[in-house]
């Protein structure tokens, strides 16, 4: 008798429970609940797919940073150099002709080489007179 006792009041709180858990109000509660869970989810999917984008711009960016100063560092060694006086030294000589206190210029003389060029041309000239009038 016991055993069909609880029966009966299983079947009781059962319903109970129906009545009560399963208003309207109670499944719309539900339903909304679910709704937000599953938009939570979904924010968080996307939310994690825009991080793993972000985190491949900051090792892009990172990687970029680290060539600009690279070549940044390279720039600066180059300005120092061009600030020492053995470069400006150089500069002044190869470019702009300047010579030292001490130092003389040897150039070859274009006008006494281009004198000697005509005297070479008369003296072959006087040559070829001279074969041709039979001297």
């Amino acid at each position: 008798m016991l055993f069909k006792r609880k029966k009966k009041n299983s079947k009781a709180f059962k319903n109970k429970f129906q009545k009560r858990f399963f208003t309207k109000s109670s499944v719309a509660v539900l339903i909304v609940g679910i709704t937000v869970f599953v938009l939570a989810a979904g924010a968080t999917i996307a939310q994690k797919q825009q991080s793993a984008v972000y985190d491949q711009q900051i090792r892009e960016l990172e990687s970029e940073i680290r060539g600009i100063e690279a070549e940044n560092s390279l720039l600066e060694e180059e300005k120092s150099e061009l600030n020492t006086d053995a470069f400006k030294e150089k500069i002044a000589r190869e470019i702009l002709g300047m010579i030292g206190k001490d130092e003389y210029i040897l150039k070859e003389d274009t006008d006494a080489s281009a004198a000697d060029a005509d005297r070479d041309r008369e003296t072959d000239g006087k040559k070829n007179s001279e074969k041709k009038t039979g001297k």
